[in-house]
Order: structure tokens, then C-alpha cells, then sequence
């Protein structure tokens, strides 16, 4: 089912839905890998493909968003199409899942969930999992940018001191800081920021705490939906 308490219900399905669904035609399940980016699970759920990696950087541009050209070549070799219904999922207390999730609706991909409790959840309740490699016909998607999605650093420069902005700095305390680094030429937090870790908005088996604890984790921040929200 999905998650109907949620404000935006089709963000998040739950493993009896996604269970119940796993012959449907038009849906494409990604497998967004690990903890450790490297590292590889034998096994996942069943009919998943996977991606190279899950943050879909730009191999000319490192530190950017991967590009229109590399993104159509991975998603037709995916088989994801514009009608598609794609969930993501991974071992990582949905960190990939999130950067997959958020790449896909950045190139015009709309019906993207994220599946609550990930790899975890589904192997805890002993559902069917398998080690065989799993591929789509491929598809003939041509990406659709979705310029609002994305914040240049023009737009976070002006947000620093617009009382209509809040900029949301979710690393760990230490990154916000300055003591650890994360080997980034330069310490610290962008002027302003408000820090809040993305995972107190997790709970231990790796699920999305309910809406009333996220919002009561936001407002104890400051951070609240009448303000245009940045983050990073």
C-alpha cells in the first residue's frame, strides 16, 4: 500500500505494496546499493536492476548532477519510460534511495518512490529475494530538465540573506562544524544554515518516522513550510 498518512503519499510505498505489485507491468525497481558505495549485496529484491552508482554524478564534473546524455543512455538502459512507476530502495536507511529518487524527478520522471524500510525491511520479513541479474527491454526516454528541482550557488548566495529562505544543512554535526572535512577544500556550513542530520528523521529499522514526529523535528528547528526550503 502506500503510505497514506503521509502528506505526499506517493513519495513512500511499504514492502506488503510493493509485494503485492511486483508483476506489474510498468514498474522498474532499482536497487541503490549500500552503506559502502563500493561494495556489492548478492542478494536483492526480485526483478531489480541497479545503477553504477547511486549519487548519478556527471563524469565530466565530478561535483555536479549527472548530465542529460548520461542520464537518458542509463534510464533507456533501465527500461524506465516516461509512464513508468519506479521504486527505489537500497541498504542504507534510504540515503541512495533519496539521491536516485531526486535525480529521476530532476529528468522529468514523475512516478518515483522511495520503499520505507528498504532492503532491511523486506529481508526481516523473510519476503523473496534472489541473486540473479534482472534487465528490462529498453526503453526510448528522453529526459525533461526540471530547472526548480536544483539550487545554483547564485540562488543559495541570495537565500543566505532572504528572510524567505531557509537553508537546511542536513550532514552529520561534526560536517556542520568544520572538525571533519570530508576532504572538501573548505570547513564549515554556509552562512546562516540551520543544522538538522536527515537521519533523526529515521527510525532504527530503517523506516521514515511518522509525519507528526518529522514535523514536530522541522518546527523544534526552525524550519518551516511558509519559507522556501534549501538543502544540502
Amino acid at each position: 500500500m502506500l503510505l497514506l498518512d503521509y502528506p505526499r503519499k506517493n513519495l513512500l510505498v511499504s514492502t506488503e505494496w510493493l509485494f503485492s505489485n511486483l508483476n506489474s507491468s510498468n514498474l522498474i525497481i532499482i536497487d541503490a546499493g549500500n552503506w559502502i558505495i563500493d561494495s556489492i549485496r548478492n542478494e536483492r529484491i526480485p526483478q531489480s536492476v541497479t545503477v553504477p552508482h547511486p549519487y548519478l554524478k556527471s563524469k565530466k564534473t565530478p561535483k555536479a548532477v549527472i548530465g542529460s546524455e548520461e542520464i537518458e543512455e542509463l534510464l533507456r538502459s533501465l527500461g524506465i519510460s516516461s509512464d513508468s512507476q519506479v521504486i527505489v530502495y537500497d541498504s542504507a536507511k534510504s540515503l541512495n534511495a533519496a539521491r536516485v529518487w531526486w535525480v529521476l524527478n530532476y529528468y522529468g520522471i514523475s512516478d518515483v518512490s522511495i520503499l520505507n524500510g528498504g532492503f532491511e525491511k523486506w529481508q526481516l520479513e523473510s519476503r523473496p529475494t534472489t541473486s540473479e541479474n534482472f534487465t528490462n527491454p529498453k526503453s526510448n526516454f528522453v529526459p525533461t530538465v526540471r530547472e526548480n528541482t536544483i539550487a545554483t550557488v547564485d540562488s543559495m548566495m541570495r537565500a543566505v540573506d532572504d528572510p524567505g529562505s531557509i537553508i537546511w544543512d542536513t550532514r552529520r554535526l561534526t560536517e556542520f562544524t568544520g572538525e571533519n572535512t570530508r576532504e572538501n577544500a573548505r570547513a564549515g556550513h554556509v552562512p546562516n544554515s540551520i543544522h538538522l542530520e536527515w537521519l533523526v528523521m529515521m527510525n532504527e529499522d530503517s523506516t521514515f518516522k511518522s509525519p507528526s514526529e518529522i514535523h514536530e523535528l522541522l518546527q523544534n528547528s526552525g524550519i518551516s513550510p511558509d519559507k522556501k526550503i534549501f538543502t544540502y
